[in-house]
């Protein structure tokens, strides 16, 4: 298969992401403008480093672009625990990662076999985008295979003129999309936008009563708010809300 010599311009590609209002529009954005290059296979997989130990994450595809039974079969297979691309991702590092299906490349791989089960499922070669967690952590917390039909080497001239901007395309759609993601997945509510005041003078370290006064309510009301941002967070105290307020995107790190 020759590669396409479709354009991927960043800005036209960035509004359409900045205008998108969910997840699912972001994607659509994003898989088709990837799409005109001939990139096809996508996934994106977030991982619950939050919540559970980094090794035992599960890094099922949270969205793809490819076969719904392929997907279904990998997770089945709990094929993530063996994926070198998630493995990237599991041990922190930040840098994209080539990844190829080539049978020169198989015997590298901690299961080749779950491998050549990928590449006939459509996906030859790949840039793994490793992605930071909301929570601005150092380390990765999340991954886009950015992948293809193509060859390695037809993949690598992809790369040699369109490489910047994928991975630069990839970070703002898992800026946009992450935290909501999150919160679908564990059933989190949104907080009004006087819980996440309220919320977010805490991150910054104000106590209720300076809260009461920046915002212009009762020391009681902030109470109600904070109590109200605990219960749709799950969490026991106003340091917990705020670290899962920033783990689901709720606030900004300061």
């Amino acid at each position: 298969m020759s590669s396409p010599s479709g354009l991927l311009e960043f800005n036209t590609v960035y509004e359409a992401l900045s205008r998108a209002g969910s997840p699912a529009e972001r994607w659509a954005c994003l898989t088709d403008a990837l799409a005109k290059i001939g990139l096809t296979e996508i996934n994106y997989a977030y991982l619950d480093f939050e919540l559970v130990d980094r090794m035992d994450a599960r890094g099922d595809p949270a969205m793809s672009t490819m076969a719904r039974d392929w997907i279904a079969y990998y997770s089945e297979r709990r094929y993530d625990l063996v994926d070198d691309a998630v493995d990237h991702v599991r041990l922190g590092n930040m840098r994209p990662m080539l990844w190829s299906g080539e049978d020169h490349r198989l015997p590298h791989y901690r299961s080749p076999l779950a491998m050549k089960e990928a590449v006939e499922a459509g996906l030859r070669a790949g840039l793994v985008v490793p992605l930071a967690g909301p929570t601005a952590s150092s380390q990765s917390a999340a991954g886009i295979m950015l992948g293809s039909s193509f060859s390695e080497d037809e993949f690598v001239k992809i790369l040699g003129e369109h490489g910047q901007t994928l991975v630069a395309l990839a970070h703002v759609f898992h800026t946009g999309a992450a935290g909501e993601l999150m919160r679908h997945r564990h059933g989190v509510k949104p907080l009004s936008a006087r819980e996440r005041d309220c919320l977010r003078y805490t991150a910054a370290g104000l106590r209720p009563e300076a809260i009461a006064e920046k915002i212009g309510v009762a020391r009681v009301t902030v109470d109600m708010h904070m109590r109200n941002a605990r219960k749709k967070l799950g969490a026991r105290t106003p340091a917990e809300a705020v670290a899962r307020g920033l783990l689901y995107q709720q606030i900004e790190p300061a």
